[in-house]
């Protein structure tokens, strides 16, 4: 017999004052730039995936440097035309060692690009993949989840037209692929997909038949098999995002501490208007941690949607020198409240100690996508302006300000 404890909570946060970093903005594109995705490589230079509707195209811009200024971008069209539809959606990651990017696009099917340098200049050189050309592979405008392997196979987590969830696997190494089907209850929201320690894909959806959340972590590269935990069934009116809109199901996200291999994951509590933290304390997500994290003064009870959630390596890029960081691992979470594109910083993993939430930018956004510079571990989030029809890219620098060889 397992005994399976969930425990959830409302934490009251206390917040860490320390020197405001400065917030950097740029507006990257006018008019176009949906469903973006970005990745920042060792060096904090930006890259990121985004469609393009109105010329039905799918582009990857390069930066040449961390701020992304206007003339260091380079902009390649992966894929325009009729196999683009204006639903497309794209999910982006490095590759391991090169840097070069990796995409995954949902539009008449599922394929992935892998690209032979930085900006996918050499289009000769760019292997295209199909992973997944059955009718119902067709986009169904939830964003897809890409994560690379060190093994260099790409892992692309997606909904179907049918509401299935699936899990697609590629090795270059062997030009193998892999499909199988991973949960065919009906999703309307987009699924979190994270890997492992032992490179095992780990996803987390919102059941809306159900009315809860469901860990999903896979005993084979390929999902071929696998283990579902439904992660909080006796507390539905916490995590009911289906009730808020079509598609608000989405607002999930998944990583896993790759030191301690336990599960972290953020979503929207469509009901309290907050922002709800998953903690993990065995792999197994028997013991587990469901916690509302209490809106501070300055935010609102709408608070959390669209979150984007990423580990952090200690210590804190925020910190004044003194915080206590109690965990290797804590979270950042950058996420929407109200018209307010907003980034925090935990100091531990149970989010109980951190810095006041800062406000990257006043905009009417969707499509977050949140990276972390790996030489300093300061966010970097792209969106779109819905309002302002623009594609932005925002991020935090230490604060004496940005210089672009480094933002810090």
């Amino acid at each position: 017999t397992t005994t399976t404890t969930t425990t959830t909570t409302t934490t009251t946060t206390t917040t860490t004052t320390t020197p405001a970093p400065t917030v950097f903005r740029a507006t990257l594109l006018e008019g176009t730039g949906h469903a973006s995705s970005v990745a920042v490589g060792g060096l904090g230079v930006p890259t990121l995936a985004y469609v393009a509707p109105e010329s039905r195209s799918v582009a990857i811009m390069s930066c040449s440097d961390a701020l992304c200024t206007a003339s260091g971008r380079q902009v390649t069209v992966l894929a325009s035309g009729p196999s683009v539809r204006s639903t497309a959606t794209t999910s982006l990651a490095l590759a391991h060692g090169s840097q070069y990017p990796i995409v995954a696009v949902q539009s008449n099917d599922v394929r992935v690009y892998a690209c032979a340098d930085t900006a996918c200049a050499n289009s000769s050189a760019i292997d295209e993949v199909v992973v997944d050309a059955s009718p119902e592979a067709t986009t169904s405008s939830l964003v897809p989840s890409l994560l690379h392997g060190a093994d260099g196979s790409a892992t692309v987590a997606y909904v179907t037209t049918n509401g299935t969830l699936r899990v697609a696997r590629y090795v270059p190494a062997t030009t193998t692929t892999t499909v199988e089907t991973v949960a065919s209850v009906t999703l309307d929201g987009a699924p979190s997909l994270a890997l492992d320690a032992n490179e095992l894909p780990v996803l987390l959806y919102f059941d809306p038949s159900g009315q809860h959340l469901t860990l999903h972590r896979c005993t084979t590269p390929g999902c071929t098999s696998g283990t579902n935990t439904t992660t909080n069934t006796t507390a539905a009116t916490l995590i009911v995002v289906h009730s808020v809109s079509a598609g608000a199901g989405s607002d999930v996200s998944v990583v896993v501490d790759r030191v301690t291999n336990l599960v972290v994951a953020t979503f929207y509590d469509g009901h309290a208007g907050q922002l709800g933290l998953l903690r993990c304390h065995d792999v197994a997500c028997t013991n587990r941690t469901v916690e509302m994290l209490e809106p501070l003064e300055e935010m609102s009870l709408e608070t959390g949607r669209h979150n984007r959630l990423r580990l952090l390596a200690a210590p804190s890029p925020l910190s004044n020198g003194t915080d206590q960081v109690t965990d290797s691992s804590p979270p950042v979470v950058a996420f929407l409240e109200l018209l307010n594109v907003v980034v925090m910083q935990c100091e531990d993993m149970g989010c109980e100690h951190r810095h006041e939430p800062m406000s990257l930018d006043a905009a009417v956004a969707v499509d977050l996508s949140l990276a972390l510079d790996p030489r300093n571990a300061l966010p970097v989030v792209t969106y779109y302006d819905s309002n302002a029809q623009q594609l932005r890219l925002a991020r935090l620098c230490h604060a004496q300000g940005c210089d672009n060889a480094g933002a810090s």
